[in-house]
């Protein structure tokens, strides 16, 4: 801030009066360069609140579904630096029916290694269905569509928690956090993220234990003039100027859904060709609950305990080959114009040797064809789904066919199993 004793700015912007004394106390000679302005992008994300299910539906967040965000900031100290891993532990360790994952990455990053690079380290999780957003608008409105960050403490984090969101710390250097500061508040009321206890746990248990207001002591600090920001920011910058406010009153907008969409994501790499470990749990005869893990992860899933109960399913066309080559499920792609259905089938079981069933989607209906030539048509548009239900109920020595509830995540759906016959 100082150069020859001087100030080198002629204004230093803050958000709040406690940056002002402790301006004063590193740098008296500064001190007097100091306004207190607020936070603009704070203001225009409490704008923007509203619109919190409209960026969920931007997101493909179904209604029902837990959106968890990782935040990061830069630097060997932070969550992605300490623990590049979590992203795709996250990942595999929660349903993805049930949940899904964002991740915020500060732009220092790309700008130091390249966005290409940055794809590259998360490919395997951007095609499981991380989401990455960018660094311009995509960020705040991701932060308010949330329902849990995990983060460091980087500013992220911070407005995460204003927010008035479960946070869970990955990754906090107190050395690296003023005191009195919002990052300092945020370390000392956020609960840590501990790497030998399991991750769903404390997931599932910040969640379900988060008491709203818990941040408040560190929202006070992140402006002492919320909605103001713009209006402070406008009348320092026409006082540079030497020209006189506009009479008119400044505009803020709010941060536009659109921003979410495909097309402005930094990486679009969520793969249509799943591969999951597939729990199927028995709630009664004619009723199951279905939880997918998704398994084209890079991840240790020694401590896994859903792995138990699971068997892997895979479509043909997911890129880690050798997964859909182990899997007792496999599911194809729709027949083309002119291709005979049954044929697909038997011509994929004679591809993937482990594969005991095999399943495909014709409109709305679904066919699943089993290795003892068994077929079983079953009114649902979700292939996978339908093989997971029949190859449960085989392997359990039950009948392929009539009504079976399913619950998946927090949609409650009925299959028609409409008979069966060999050949």
């Amino acid at each position: 801030m100082l150069y020859n004793g001087a100030p080198v700015a002629d204004t230093l912007i803050l958000g709040h009066e406690n940056e002002r004394t402790r301006l004063a106390y590193i740098a008296p000679a500064a001190a007097h360069i100091g306004v207190v302005a607020g936070d603009p992008a704070y203001d225009r994300m409490l704008l923007s609140r509203h619109l919190r299910m409209r960026y969920r539906q931007e997101l493909g967040v179904a209604p029902g579904q837990i959106l968890v965000t990782l935040c990061t900031t830069w630097s060997h100290r932070s969550l992605f630096g300490s623990w590049p891993s979590l992203f795709r532990e996250t990942l595999a360790c929660l349903p993805r029916d049930r949940y899904r994952v964002a991740g915020l990455i500060h732009p220092n990053t790309s700008h130091g290694h390249g966005e290409w690079q940055v794809g590259t380290w998360h490919a395997d999780a951007l095609r499981a269905g991380l989401l990455l957003t960018g660094p311009a608008e995509g960020w705040q409105a991701t932060l308010i569509a949330s329902d849990l960050v995990i983060g460091d403490h980087g500013a992220t984090t911070c407005y995460g928690a204003a927010l008035d969101l479960p946070v869970l710390l990955a990754a906090f250097p107190d050395t690296d956090v003023a005191r009195g500061s919002v990052g300092a508040i945020l370390g000392a009321t956020a609960p840590r993220l501990h790497r030998f206890e399991s991750l769903a746990t404390q997931i599932h248990r910040t969640i379900a234990e988060y008491e709203h207001g818990t941040f408040d002591e560190l929202r006070a600090l992140m402006s002492s003039h919320p909605g103001e920001a713009i209006l402070r920011l406008r009348a320092e910058c026409y006082s540079h100027l030497g020209l006189s406010v506009p009479g008119t009153p400044p505009v803020t907008p709010v941060i536009p859904p659109h921003f979410l969409g495909a097309g402005q994501r930094t990486h679009t790499r969520e793969c249509a060709a799943h591969t999951d470990y597939a729990v199927c749990t028995p709630l009664s005869r004619d009723a199951v609950a279905i939880d997918r893990y998704p398994a084209g992860v890079d991840v240790d899933r020694s401590e896994a305990t859903y792995l138990d109960d699971a068997f892997l399913v895979a479509h043909e066309n997911h890129p880690w080959h050798a997964l859909t080559e182990l899997a007792p499920v496999v599911i194809t792609d729709e027949p083309a114009v002119g291709q005979d259905a049954r044929e697909l089938l038997d011509e994929t079981l004679r591809r993937f040797p482990s594969a005991q069933v095999v399943a495909t989607n014709i409109g709305e209906t679904c066919l699943v064809r089993t290795r003892t030539q068994i077929t079983i048509t079953i009114s649902t548009a979700d292939a996978g789904i339908a093989a997971i239900v029949v190859y449960s109920r085989l392997i359990k020595g039950q009948t392929a066919q009539g009504e079976v509830a399913v619950q998946l995540g927090s949609a409650h759906t009925s299959l028609f199993l409409k008979g069966f016959h060999s050949g």
